[in-house]
């Protein structure tokens, strides 16, 4: 976020000279190097930077003395560390044994593991819950899922491809070229053998749906992207997002 203010892409609040930061906490363990980057964005900001010395300043997690202390007071039957990295739980794991816990009755857990209590029988299972990193810059956080984030993975591997065609409900016919527009799949004045290809698979599907009496648009796009995309994938070993955009049109 100092990062954006000093860069003036944030929404809200942009750092210029007439602002002071002062930096009273030291880096959380495992952020060192995005604080190191941010002091340096800092820095070449015209603002006043003010950096507090960690000598002054009090940790911000429990010492290992406190931690016993805890655990002393407490009495849990198991020791869950879920907080740090893993060397930080492991650090947990060593001081609630020197204090006399037993090895199976402390659990260090990755993600996605789930602790089990049944009866009287403890134990970990794996691969329970799928588990991911999600990483987005913006401000629509919380509300991207597992199908946004797989859609934009396919993108950004194999592109997209929008075909677009006019056809008219009346004559069942289609009227004036089709045309393909990509987007990061193959570069068009050197794949037109391809495309054309595609334009020949889009009119094999068409003349399926258009011998009808009616004409099932949602059915008629389905099967275009689906035999569009076993086409390219026997082609090119690639998945692109296609989107079939058909127009229904007068003949005039």
């Amino acid at each position: 976020m100092l990062q954006r203010m000093c860069k003036k892409s944030d929404r809200l609040i942009h750092i210029t000279d007439k602002d002071t930061v002062i930096l009273m906490t030291p880096p959380v363990p495992g952020t060192e190097k995005m604080a190191a980057r941010t002091l340096d964005v800092l820095y070449r900001s015209d603002a006043q930077v003010k950096v507090i010395d960690k000598r002054l300043l009090t940790s911000a997690h429990a010492t290992s003395e406190e931690i016993k202390m805890m655990m002393n007071l407490l009495k849990p039957k198991y020791i869950i560390p879920t907080i740090g990295e893993y060397r930080h739980q492991y650090g947990v794991k060593r001081l609630a044994q020197e204090i006399g816990y037993k090895p199976e009755h402390i659990f260090l857990l990755d993600n996605g593991d789930v602790l089990n209590f049944k009866d009287n029988d403890v134990y970990v299972s794996k691969g329970d819950i799928n588990v991911g990193e999600i990483l987005i810059d913006g401000t629509a956080v919380g509300d991207v899922n597992d199908f946004v984030m797989k859609d934009r993975e396919l993108l950004a591997e194999d592109g997209a491809l929008l075909l677009v065609a006019h056809v008219s409900p009346k004559t069942k016919q289609i009227l004036g070229e089709v045309s393909i527009v990509t987007k990061g799949f193959v570069y068009v004045q050197e794949s037109e053998q391809l495309l054309q290809k595609v334009k020949d698979t889009f009119m094999e599907v068409s003349k399926k749906h258009l011998e009808g009496k009616y004409i099932n648009w949602n059915d008629y796009k389905r099967d275009v992207r689906n035999e569009v995309n076993r086409f390219i994938y026997q082609e090119t070993r690639r998945s692109p997002i296609t989107i079939p955009v058909i127009i229904s049109t007068e003949s005039n």
